[in-house]
């Protein structure tokens, strides 16, 4: 596709009796050791600013500086050939990168332990799935020591473990000094990583800048699409953007990671609902309904979520179950900014660790005791006051058999996870059909 596209573009457009611009006057600027996001919808010409950026394509008009080695990942499978093994295409995608082979010999064995293919390296590609080409494509791009890292789209095709370890990587991109370049429609991404944003709309430059404020005219063009809700309401924002929920307070995001979201732990796999496919079937003040389609999995969730007041938002979670399914855990998470530095349950708290362990870290249990809420909550150390209000997570009329944990999440999120998890027996229990209560609960911001 890519050669294609360079080979036969340019004739192509002299022919074309219609002109179209995929890009037109669009001027920045990144400095070193930036992190910069870029956003718009999809038609918007990001894809095509990071090909004229990595070489691939050619500006018709125009003109862009690069300084220092560049490392892509544009689309997965870019620079793999189908018939050739994991292995050759390793040495094929770093020649095509300008990796000497000494190099690339040295770092084979790291881009193989993060791709987890080791099975599978010597087999041809295109007896891959589409996650091992994204594994292998990225590990081949952050392992070959880059000055610059051009990221396309790459989080929105793995799941979440393969997200974390992906974010791990770049923090560490990010400590070291080095410079990214990153697409995502995630924005949640976009405000934990990037420092600055780009937003684009149709191949035009409309804003650009700190990456919250980018973000927030971002959402505010985005509330007529199917999957992307903005409620606000004094200085809470709430975003529900396919299957997870962020919170803004202030201008200033107190979610991290995917925000809120739900899995089901199903025959040893999670399944987030950040990979189902979702749709808002009901918009009105102050509130709205999604349903989302778990696309391997027989099973519906639809979330109704209401802004109260400005400082608490109202929130079920209903589940519909297709076909009978053996359900191995079933959770409800939300997981908040690293700033918050205490934890609250039941009347009692204690401190986060400081560190951030390379597993989770189970810091309390919380069982229900016959009452008729649940409470999980965060709150800021004296210094972050001003920065962090305190963050409150129910579960009302909890049924038996579920409980609430507070996790210090690893390195890679570096979050607050507040969790509450459906026990059920040892190798998990048999659902029957019909409609069931997943979560009815509240957000609660004490400023």
């Amino acid at each position: 596709m890519l050669v294609r596209e360079i080979l036969y573009a340019p004739i192509f457009w002299r022919r074309t009796k219609t002109e179209f611009w995929a890009l037109r006057g669009v001027s920045f600027e990144v400095g070193k050791g930036e992190t910069v996001g870029i956003i718009g919808k999809n038609g918007a010409g990001k894809s095509t600013l990071l090909k004229m950026l990595c070489g691939v394509t050619r500006p018709t008009e125009g003109t862009f500086k690069i300084e220092g080695r560049i490392s892509a990942l544009l689309e997965i499978g870019a620079g793999f050939h189908s018939e050739l093994t994991g292995r050759e295409n390793v040495y094929l995608n770093g020649s095509i990168l300008g990796i000497p082979k000494k190099e690339i010999d040295a770092k084979f064995g790291e881009i193989v332990d993060f791709a987890e293919i080791h099975d599978f390296i010597e087999s041809p590609v295109k007896t891959y799935s589409t996650g091992m080409f994204l594994r292998l494509g990225f590990a081949v791009a952050v392992n070959m020591d880059p000055d610059i890292l051009v990221i396309d789209e790459v989080l929105a095709v793995g799941d979440l473990q393969f997200q974390k370890k992906c974010i791990g990587r770049i923090k560490e991109f990010q400590a070291s000094g080095k410079t990214i370049l990153f697409i995502s429609h995630d924005i949640n991404y976009i405000r934990a990583i990037c420092d600055t944003a780009l937003y684009l709309k149709e191949g035009t430059l409309v804003a650009s800048g700190d990456a919250r404020e980018v973000v927030s005219r971002y959402t505010e063009d985005l509330e007529r699409e199917e999957a992307v809700v903005s409620l606000r309401s004094g200085g809470l924002e709430v975003v529900f953007e396919d299957g997870k929920l962020s919170l803004v307070w202030q201008g200033r995001p107190l979610t991290g990671g995917p925000g809120m979201y739900s899995t089901f732990l199903v025959n040893g796999h999670w399944h987030e609902s950040v990979l189902a496919r979702w749709e808002v079937i009901e918009r009105k003040p102050g509130g709205f309904m999604a349903r989302g389609r778990w696309q391997n999995l027989p099973l519906v969730q639809e979330w109704s979520v209401r802004m109260e007041r400005t400082d608490f938002v109202k929130i079920d979670i209903n589940t519909e179950i297709l076909e009978s399914l053996q359900i191995e855990n079933a959770s409800i998470n939300l997981m908040l900014d690293e700033g918050y530095r205490r934890w609250e349950a039941s009347g009692e708290s204690g401190d986060f660790p400081r560190e951030f362990a390379l597993d989770w870290q189970k810091l309390k249990v919380i069982f229900p005791d016959g009452g008729e809420k649940m409470n999980l909550g965060v709150l800021p150390d004296e210094a972050s006051r001003a920065k962090y209000p305190a963050v409150s997570f129910a579960l009302l009329r909890p049924p038996e058999g579920v409980n609430g944990v507070v996790h210090n999440s690893e390195r890679s999120f570096m979050c607050r996870n507040l969790h509450y998890a459906l026990l059920l027996p040892p190798g998990g229990g048999k659902i029957d059909v019909g409609k069931y209560t997943f979560f009815n609960g509240s957000i609660e911001i004490a400023p």
